[in-house]
Order: structure tokens, then sequence, then C-alpha cells
């Protein structure tokens, strides 16, 4: 291929990324797949965690007796995930790998059991935003030790790998709790205790002792940026969520809570270019046009990703009346489909060396995928919505392995981890973002059906208004058939506005996906 047209700051860092981890060496063929089967663990969990809830917020508000926080038990544990992202890169380089797996570990164990063990609703948040932190650390933390154990065509074998351990996850987490539900709901939370101890003692035994990049300086952690940047997201995700739920949009705290956000992100631009003397975001990102746009991308990505995932088992359970088990099942379509494209697209890479055309792949199915959502109805078939999520799962089992190797095969090897890292945090906060404009656009359409609903139908206003916090209000006996379905076709129209939303920003990824510049990993890093 001639790479003549490349701009240099684009093909320099390749070559250089072609140089293998200072320990790579070290690991023989067994201890790498021991590292890399604990990697797949972790991955698991942190991923498990973050769709696992979804399906059964209202059962476990009920059982700890605050119904009125329930959604918060996700957007805690995801607010906390993103926030702490942007930092896991940057204390993986300056204290090397084992330490920062071993504290993020700790959290989301500490977490996990808080929440099994929590009795009221501000314990289980809590819990959930000390697991958060955990689950974050824990899911950026895995792909960049993956990263350290292979050459870049190895290494897109492990991030498949890696890829489909996610998808295991997503899709697994909301039938995995509504079939513990069934049983004893706090399992969901301490089951992780059991795998997360198994995979981080096989990591330990496996990784040996991994020499850092640098000498463990704590003057070399950028804090001030850190505090900044996770200040920043933290104020603007928890703005769009009280607004609207626990505040009005009008209200003093959210408006605060915008102008913080807004405040803390300009003190961290100015921070990080006059005074950081490592800053998080590497000044790489902004030399190549790849690491540019595939960061651009993963906003959009984030929202047609997760923001289905997020609604398929709300959709299941409001239109087809199914319970927490039977809704979450349904993303098993997805996960197969995911888990068969990652493993597939790494190997793929691993012998091509391209990953243009797969990203460009990635971002159409994902729009598709989004805009077949809209097939969503009261009749739609078992078979339809199959077909429907595995069209969407394919799109999303593309990203992990091509994402990760477009940014890292634009970065020097010094900052693989800060790049990673960056990565991740603009696909989870478009996720965070994505889904609490998800939850404002279904709010506000829907309550403007219901009271549409509720005037062709006075004699049962009271009932239809309700329904808006409580779906089975309108299942008792004295509600008429009639009703009930008009309320049914009420949410449906609320979620496909939604949905709609999701195809608009899935849109906005295929041109970018078209602007990365196609170019081969060489042979040489075989």
């Amino acid at each position: 291929m001639d790479t003549s047209a490349s701009s240099s700051s684009d093909v320099r860092p390749i070559a250089k990324s072609l140089d293998p981890p200072p320990h790579s060496a070290q690991q023989t063929v067994p201890r790498k797949l021991a590292v890399l089967s604990a990697l797949a663990m972790l991955m698991f969990l942190s991923s498990l965690s973050l769709t696992s809830v979804t399906s059964i917020t209202a059962k476990l508000g009920y059982k700890l007796h605050n119904q009125s926080l329930d959604s918060w038990i996700t957007t805690t544990y995801l607010v906390a995930f993103t926030a702490i992202i942007p930092s896991v890169g940057k204390l993986s380089d300056v204290f090397g790998r084992r330490w920062p797996l071993a504290g993020f570990s700790t959290l989301f164990l500490v977490g996990s059991i808080i929440c099994g063990a929590a009795g009221k609703m501000n314990t289980m948040l809590a819990g959930r935003a000390v697991a958060g932190i955990g689950g974050g650390g824990l899911f950026t933390l895995t792909v960049i030790i993956a990263s350290d154990l292979a050459r870049p065509r190895q290494r897109t074998r492990l991030l498949g790998v890696l890829g489909a351990a996610w998808a295991l996850g997503i899709g697994a987490g909301p039938a995995v709790a509504g079939n513990l539900l069934r049983h004893n709901w706090r399992w969901l939370f301490y089951m992780n205790a059991f795998i997360l101890v198994f995979a981080l003692a096989l990591a330990y035994l496996a990784m040996g002792a991994a020499t850092p990049a640098r000498s463990a300086n704590l003057w070399h952690v950028d804090y001030v940026g850190m505090v900044l940047m996770a200040g920043c997201v933290t104020a603007l995700v928890l703005a769009l969520n009280y607004g609207g739920d626990l505040y009005a949009w009008s209200s003093g705290v959210v408006i605060a809570l915008l102008i913080l956000a807004a405040v803390l992100f300009g003190a961290f631009g100015y921070y990080e270019a006059k005074f950081a003397k490592d800053p998080i975001f590497p000044a790489g990102l902004l030399r190549s046009t790849n690491a540019r746009i595939i960061v651009a991308m993963q906003p959009f990505i984030g929202i047609a990703v997760y923001c289905p995932v997020f609604y398929v088992a709300k959709w299941s359970e409001i239109v087809k009346n199914e319970s927490p088990a039977t809704a979450g099942s349904h993303l098993i379509a997805f996960m197969l489909a995911a888990m068969a494209t990652s493993i597939a697209s790494g190997v793929s890479t691993s012998f091509t060396g391209e990953y243009k055309f797969q990203i460009a792949v990635s971002a159409v199915l994902l729009t598709v995928g989004n805009g077949l959502m809209l097939e969503y109805k009261e009749s739609i078939s078992n078979g339809a919505q199959i077909g429907f999520l595995i069209i969407l799962g394919i799109g999303a089992g593309f990203t992990m392995p091509t994402h990760v190797t477009c940014i890292q095969s634009a970065m020097d090897t010094a900052d693989m981890a800060a790049a990673t890292s960056s990565l991740f945090l603009f696909q989870f906060f478009g996720a965070a973002i994505g889904i609490a404009l998800y939850s404002i656009i279904n709010e506000a359409v829907l309550i403007a059906k219901l009271a549409t609903v509720a005037l062709q139908h006075v004699i049962y206003s009271k009932y239809i208004l309700m329904s808006a916090d409580n779906i089975q209000v309108i299942r008792l006996p004295e509600i008429s058939a009639t009703v009930r379905d008009a309320v049914i076709h009420a949410n449906v129209q609320a979620m496909h506005s939604t949905f709609i939303a999701g195809v608009i920003f899935a849109c906005a990824a295929v041109p970018l996906s078209l602007l990365i510049k196609h170019k081969l990993i060489s042979k040489d890093a075989l």
C-alpha cells in the first residue's frame, strides 16, 4: 500500500507503535492465555454491572422502600464509571498495571458487597458509586493490559476476545438479574465477589512482576486534571438526569450544575494547556487525523450501542408485560451476534491488517439497527425482534477490536494507555448523555400522549396518568382493554421518539467513519 499520501503525523506514531511493550516478551504463551482469561472475566463483570439492573430497577426500588430513586441505581454506576476513565491510562503508566488493577478490583468488590447488603436506597446508591469507579477502571485497564501482551497484529485477536466478553456481560446482564430476582436479588451483587477474586488471583499469578513504563513517582500524576475532568463529567450527567426528574429544568440545582460543568471544562482545558506537565489527554490525539476522528465518533457510538440495549428490556416489560427474566432474555440475540462479530473482526484484522472498512460497516449497521427499533410495535413477532437485534449486535461487535486498534495505531507506544482511556471516556460520556436524553424525550412525549388518552377516557384518567410511573396500574381488572391498549400505544409512541433520536446520532458516526485514513498494520507487526 502506498503511504506517501498520509501525513507525517500519522505515519510516525504507527512505526513507533510496532515496538513491543517492554514486558511483553517476558510472558510465555500459557501465561498470556491465563492473563487474557482473567482479563475477560474482569471485562465481563464490569460490563455486566452496566446493564444487569436495567430490567429490575423498579423491583429493587420496591424492595428498598424508595421507588422515587430507583432509576439512580443505573445512573449512579454509569456516572462513576465514566468519571474515572480518563484517569486510568495515566495511573497505569505511572504505577504499572498491577497496582491499579488491584485498586480498582478492590473498589468494585467493596461496592458490590455494599450493594448486596443494602437495606436502604441510599446505601445501594453509595455501593453503586464505589462499584462504578472500580468497574470503569477495570473496563479500561483490561484493554490496556491486553494491549501490552502482543504486537498490533496479534493484539487485535486479544481485543476481539475482550469484545466478546464485553458483549456477554452487556447482553446477559438483564437476563441474569431477572432470574436472580426470582430467588434472591442480593446474589446479583455477591456473585461478583467470587468471580472477581478468582480472576484477580489468576491475573496476578500469570502477569509476573511487570515493570512500570516510568518510575512510580506520585508527582507524575495529573491530579488537578483528573479532578477537573471527573467533576465536569459528573456535573453534566447529573444535571441531565436531575432535570425533569428530581428537579424542574428551571430549578437552581440543574442550572447550577450546568454552569459548574461548563466552568470545570474551561478550567480543565486551560490547566492542561498551560500548567499540566503530563496531560491526561496525550498531544498525539490532536496531531493524528485518525485519532481525532475515532475519538470524535465515540459519543455517537456510545449512544447508538448502549441506549437501545437499555431500552429493549423496558419495552418488553411495558408493551408485552413480560417478566424481568423474559424481557432480559431478548438481548441474547444481540449478545451472540456481538460476541461472534468481535472475535471474527479481531481475527480478520490480524490477518489483513485492515480496520477502516470494518469501522465504516459498523457505523452503517448501528444506524440500520437503531432504525429498525422503530419497527418495535405491539404486534412485532419474536423472530423480527431477534433479527433486528442481530443486526444491532453485529454493528456493536465491530467496535472494540477496530476502534481500539485505530487509536492505538495512531499513537506512540508511551501514549497508548492514555489514548485508550480517552477513547472510552468519550464513548461512555456519549452513552451517559444519550441515556439521559432518551429518558427526557421518552418522559416528555409519554406525558403528552397520556394526557390525550386521559381526555378521551375521563373515567379512567387517574389510572392513565398514574401509569407513567407504574405501568401495572392499567392491568388492574377494572381497567378496560380499550384503555389498556391506548396507554400501551402511548408508551410505544414515546419510545419511538427516543429511537428516532438514536438513529440521528448513529447517522452522525457514518460520515466520520469514512474520513478515517486507510492504512494497513504492517506484516512486520506479526
